[in-house]
């Protein structure tokens, strides 16, 4: 508080006077203007008055709008300084609790987080309160836009930590638990995911909730589709934590399709996170290896087992894929194989598997021995298979997992073959580097003494001259006849 009498109060207790004589809401709207544009006035102070004036254009009864204006003058009349967001939440959130009407708690909220939007020194502030705002003005019973609204100028009375993922997050699962309709909570979080989807700092966090917004508008019962997207918020408060887009997507994706008791919705929200991943992953081989998994589990007739296979997908592509393309297809091959209950489906899944590795292989050798996998498989389990009275189904499965097996160990000794290759030129480049690098030797220091040679420190003796001495007479000669 600002101890005093200055202009701006002095202005506030005769707009505040007048708010009760007859006749006195006339120009009042003015007047609040002219509070706002009072040199005097701290910003605080302009944002109350700004609040009171956008009151005056709010469907509410008089009675109560007057009481609301009266309570905002007065912070103005006492000297009130402060953040911005934190002093007009305060203030509207007072007046709402002496509301036994929803539809004018409505009123305030609008016109309090309209001025925070405005006038809020805080990016994140302000768009948290606009979020909040546009969210909450669409169609639904005022009893629960006022509890959305009550929630936001709660988060920031608190004051919020300023990083717009966290706090639309936190927001939002504060929202879903005043909202007790799931439908109206649900749209609410629509606008909350989409506006994070847009404005996220982190882009793996921007990723989910783009991700989150697309699945949790399937078609879906709106408890669902509401639990779906408090998994959303819950991920994106916690922060992806140096994880990629596609990872904490993947994480959501996991748990999404399994929080339903009905298997349809959590096939269908599975399908749209694979597809969100194929088509925005920044890595070929994520966007290969999620659209495989999403056709393998399109054309399932069993949702559970389009669970199953997305539930390998999405810990396969949080845990991180990487390989060629022709590796990450045949080990999600071989991974649905093993966790499908239905030969039938098994068989559906792999042939997908097998075609997408024939069209798609850059390798030669890995195309063919795809194609002899694919026409083994069709030849069914054989004729004397037929006679015994064997599934065709299943012998399908296992030609496949053979061809799947032999592509992906091709692959490997394909590539530790190249990795050895690699390693020696490594080796070569380091031995240049070691050679390159290793001091000449220096010619040894050489000292002649008169009886010794030194070199490089060590003494030996030196041998006495040689002596010359001539022959003996006769010695050497011929003997003459």
């Amino acid at each position: 508080m600002i101890v005093g009498s200055r202009p701006v109060q002095d202005m506030a207790r005769d707009v505040m006077s007048s708010l009760y004589r007859p006749g006195g809401s006339e120009g009042v709207e003015d007047s609040f203007q002219r509070l706002e544009q009072q040199a005097d006035a701290t910003a605080a102070e302009r944002a109350l008055a700004a609040c009171a004036r956008a009151l005056q254009r709010r469907s509410m009864d008089a009675g109560a709008m007057r009481t609301a204006q009266t309570a905002m003058l007065q912070l103005i009349a006492n000297g009130i300084e402060g953040p911005i967001g934190q002093v007009v939440a305060h203030a509207a959130l007072a007046r709402i609790q002496d509301c036994s009407d929803a539809g004018n708690a409505r009123s305030i909220g609008y016109a309090a987080l309209a001025t925070i939007g405005d006038q809020s020194t805080s990016a994140s502030e302000a768009l948290l309160a606009k979020t909040v705002n546009q969210a909450a003005s669409r169609r639904m019973p005022s009893p629960m836009a006022a509890a959305a609204r009550v929630e936001g100028l709660k988060l920031i009375e608190a004051g919020i930590s300023g990083i717009p993922e966290k706090d639309m997050a936190d927001y939002g699962t504060r929202m879903a638990a005043a909202v007790t309709d799931a439908g109206n909570a649900r749209d609410i979080g629509y606008d909350l995911l989409e506006t994070l989807g847009k404005n996220a700092k982190d882009p793996a966090l921007g990723s989910l909730a783009e991700a989150a917004w697309e699945a949790t508008g399937q078609e879906l019962t709106h408890a669902t589709g509401l639990k779906a997207q408090q998994e959303a918020f819950g991920l994106i408060a916690a922060g992806a934590n140096g994880r990629t887009g596609t990872q904490v997507v993947a994480e959501f994706g996991k748990r999404a399709s399994n929080l339903s008791s009905l298997e349809v919705e959590g096939a269908r929200l599975g399908r749209s996170v694979l597809e969100s991943i194929a088509t925005k992953s920044i890595k070929k081989e994520e966007q290969l290896y999620a659209a495989a998994a999403h056709r393998l589990s399109s054309s399932r007739e069993s949702d559970y087992d389009s669970i199953t296979i997305q539930n390998v997908a999405f810990d396969r592509l949080a845990a991180g894929v990487s390989g060629t393309p022709e590796r990450v297809l045949a080990e999600l091959g071989l991974d649905a194989l093993g966790a499908t209950r239905d030969t039938r489906n098994a068989r559906s899944m792999g042939e997908v598997v097998i075609e997408t590795i024939v069209t798609s292989a850059s390798d030669d050798s890995v195309r063919k021995s795809a194609e002899k996998a694919r026409r083994k498989s069709s030849g069914g389990a054989g004729l004397i298979g037929r006679v015994l009275g064997r599934d065709p189904d299943a012998a399908a499965v296992n030609s496949i997992r053979e061809g799947l097996q032999g592509i992906k160990d091709a692959i490997s000794r394909r590539e530790a073959a190249q990795q050895a290759v690699r390693d020696e030129k490594n080796m070569e480049e380091i031995k240049k580097m070691a050679d390159a690098l290793a001091p000449e030797p220096k010619p040894a220091d050489v000292k002649v003494e008169d009886k010794e040679v030194v070199i490089g420190g060590i003494r030996i003796a030196r041998r006495p001259p040689r002596q010359e001495t001539s022959a003996p007479s006769g010695e050497g000669e011929a003997e003459s006849k």
